[in-house]
């Protein structure tokens, strides 16, 4: 295998959940820019509703970033309602994303 067998997290992609159905694109951009650069920033939605799923992807610059974001982050409040940051783990994010194209596609 390419990654030498790991499917850990290279180090900048982090899984944010419990966002509020009020936060889109821009302000989870703008919450994780107080700490690092930002490379992309999504909050994922219903295809079919186009109502927030609660939760989001960011990739930071680097993992120093990353790191920083989740110590800052994690456990905040947004919108009344906690929010959790983590590192996100490739082989569950994929898994994720093959399994809602299925289900929602």
């Amino acid at each position: 295998r390419r990654d030498g067998g790991q499917d850990n997290n290279p180090g900048n992609n982090l899984h944010v959940s419990g966002l509020s159905s009020k936060v889109d694109d821009r302000e989870l951009e703008a919450m994780f820019a107080k700490v690092g650069r930002i490379t992309k920033a999504q909050v994922v939605y219903d295809p079919h509703t186009r109502e927030s799923r609660g939760f989001g992807f960011v990739t930071m610059e680097t993992p120093e970033e990353a790191d920083a974001a989740v110590t800052a982050l994690n456990n905040t409040e947004l919108y009344g309602k906690t929010v959790t940051v983590g590192k996100v783990c490739i082989r569950k994010l994929l898994h994720y994303l093959v399994l809602s194209d299925r289900i929602l596609g």
